[in-house]
């Protein structure tokens, strides 16, 4: 896959957004000398019309009005940036009742070729919430950057988590241009508290990317108490791994939702960026 389109989406409330997403996702369009759509998903304060109290309906006006201007200010010093950095770059500014704005973004993310985010400060987040359903309801891949993430794009060295499924073959697939590009890449493989010593799992991957791959190698990782996501963000973090790639969801999203999992841990936790595809 070609990256020749990038969006990077955010969102703007009484708060700006991660300087540092924004930073990852230029460096990103530079890399690859793509075009960078940046969105800007600015939630509208939404009342009931019939609420007769004038001066709580003035000041929600006035607070929408001030996300508005706050964002519109955002978007030009963020375009400048792009036009310092030779990318060529526009902006959306999507101000309406946030699943509105959202659902416009998701959009905006299917005509693209990738979709950076804010990876999440807490799981009931709004930008947890924007990443998964542009996951799951864009039909394209994602990075999740995490929101004090400060290097730049280098993918020297990736992390693919693969456990055998069709996402996991999904994400690999849809990152290859990134692994294919990339120094190392590491396949890591989840096992409980005590790996089975008679199978070598990943095998047949870590082949088939050695034949796109400068360098691949082949662990496998223990996961203590089942915390598969603690165990995948320890080893990026001593890898010092630029990239995770894996897939999104490896259960059903409604269980996953209730009980946590994977992606849930990697959107919220995440060490570095996480690639993912569903």
């Amino acid at each position: 896959m070609a990256i020749k389109s990038v969006l990077v989406g955010l969102i703007s409330e009484e708060h700006a957004p991660s300087e540092q997403v924004f930073a990852y996702g230029l460096d990103f369009a530079a890399h690859f000398k793509a075009h960078l759509t940046v969105g800007f998903c600015v939630p509208k304060i939404e009342i009931n019309v019939t609420l007769p109290i004038a001066p709580v309906r003035g000041l929600v006006s006035g607070a929408n009005s001030e996300r508005e201007e706050r964002a519109k200010s955002l978007a030009d010093r963020y375009l400048k940036s792009a036009q310092l950095a030779g990318v060529t770059a526009r902006s959306r500014l999507l101000h309406a009742g946030y699943v509105t704005a959202r659902d416009q973004l998701v959009r905006a993310a299917r005509v693209n070729d990738l979709t950076i985010l804010q990876g999440s400060d807490g799981a009931l987040s709004l930008e947890k919430d924007l990443a998964e359903e542009c996951l799951f309801n864009s039909g394209r891949p994602i990075i999740a950057v995490p929101p004090d993430w400060s290097r730049r794009v280098a993918l020297k060295k990736i992390t693919v988590a693969w456990d055998g499924s069709a996402k996991a073959a999904r994400a690999v697939g849809d990152a290859m241009l990134l692994l294919a590009a990339a120094e190392e890449v590491v396949v890591v493989c989840v096992s409980g508290d005590k790996p089975d010593k008679t199978i070598i799992p990943g095998t047949e991957i870590a082949e088939h990317l050695s034949r796109h791959c400068r360098s691949v190698a082949l662990k496998e990782i223990a996961a203590t108490n089942g915390d598969i996501g603690g165990a995948l963000a320890k080893q990026c973090e001593a890898e010092g791994a630029d990239l995770l790639v894996m897939g999104g969801y490896g259960h059903n999203r409604f269980r996953e939702m209730i009980l946590g999992g994977v992606t849930q841990s990697m959107l919220v936790h995440g060490p570095v960026p996480v690639f993912m595809a569903a």
